[in-house]
């Protein structure tokens, strides 16, 4: 009977998920994962990130390929590539955001009487 090796798109997003919320481990114990490397990033094509949001940003990568990089193919590894930089960096966009705790959410929920 063959086994299917194959990875379901729900199984990829909750690893992905567990990954992400894996980004705040020491860069110690993400180096210590032995994942392949991706070739050179075309730089252009990537969004300008700070230097901390960059190594954050790897960190997450190298867990994801350390995960699920034998099941990637080159084109594939590119793209994750592509899509965890612009996850980044619209992180840091949302980090950007300031609130306090006595800010009022934007739509607050107001039961209406049916009479």
């Amino acid at each position: 009977m063959p086994v299917d090796n194959k990875l379901s798109r729900r199984q990829f997003a909750a690893g992905a998920l567990a990954v992400a919320g894996s980004a705040a481990l020491p860069a110690a114990v993400a180096q210590e994962t032995s994942a392949p490397k991706l070739p050179t990033p075309d730089e252009a094509k990537e969004p300008k990130l700070s230097p901390a949001a960059r190594a954050e940003a790897e960190q997450r990568l190298q867990a994801l390929l350390a995960k699920y990089g034998s099941r990637l193919n080159d084109d594939e590894k590119r793209d994750l590539r592509k899509q965890v930089m612009q996850g980044q960096d619209a992180l840091e966009k949302l980090r950007a955001f300031r609130i306090s705790n006595w800010d009022e959410p934007a739509l607050a929920l107001r039961i209406a009487d049916s009479e």
